[in-house]
């Protein structure tokens, strides 16, 4: 199995689970992207192209999942992935706060990079609204916080990374 499956199969597992969630508690949606949390993992552990091909494939899981225009979702988390490798060099390891800022940063411009293109582009023309994707960034964080020890736990189950590796070591073995 390989690590863009995985990626894929969280993905759709993560946003099942905050869809089923949402209508537990009564609400429409909840503001969570677990797609862009995915994603942000993919850009601190993967190469860059399979962080992008990541990306793209997960972009169109939520896409599907969510009824939107397909690709949509795919543009957003391309855009935020390659705005996201000038930061990817000050995260240390995928289990310390800086990472946690990181997706937070990375939810917070994926949030804002979608609010952009349905106000271009969408038939509601709506605006972007900086306090839902500081929500979002701080709801991805908390789930960033859960999801990262679990994603890493599956890697190492499916022999894709080492217990006891360093990110750098990682990234250098690639």
């Amino acid at each position: 199995m390989s690590r863009v499956f995985t990626f894929m199969m969280v993905t759709l597992i993560a946003t099942a689970a905050a869809s089923a969630l949402a209508v537990a508690l009564g609400t429409a949606a909840l503001p969570l992207t677990p797609g862009s949390v995915v994603v942000a993992y993919a850009a601190l552990t993967t190469p860059p192209v399979e962080a992008a091909f990541s990306a793209a494939l997960v972009g169109l899981i939520v896409d599907a999942l969510a009824g939107a225009s397909l690709g949509a979702s795919s543009f957003s988390l391309l855009v935020t992935l390659l705005v996201s490798r000038l930061g990817v060099g000050f995260v240390p390891s995928t289990r310390d706060a800086v990472s946690f800022l990181f997706v937070g940063a990375f939810a917070f411009t994926q949030a804002l990079c979608a609010m952009a293109m349905v106000a271009l582009f969408g038939p509601t023309h709506r605006g972007v609204d900086l306090s839902v994707a500081v929500v979002v960034a701080l709801v991805d964080i908390v789930v960033a916080w859960a999801l990262f020890p679990v994603l890493h736990e599956v890697f190492v189950l499916l022999r894709l990374e080492e217990r006891s590796a360093t990110l750098r070591e990682r990234l250098q073995a690639r």
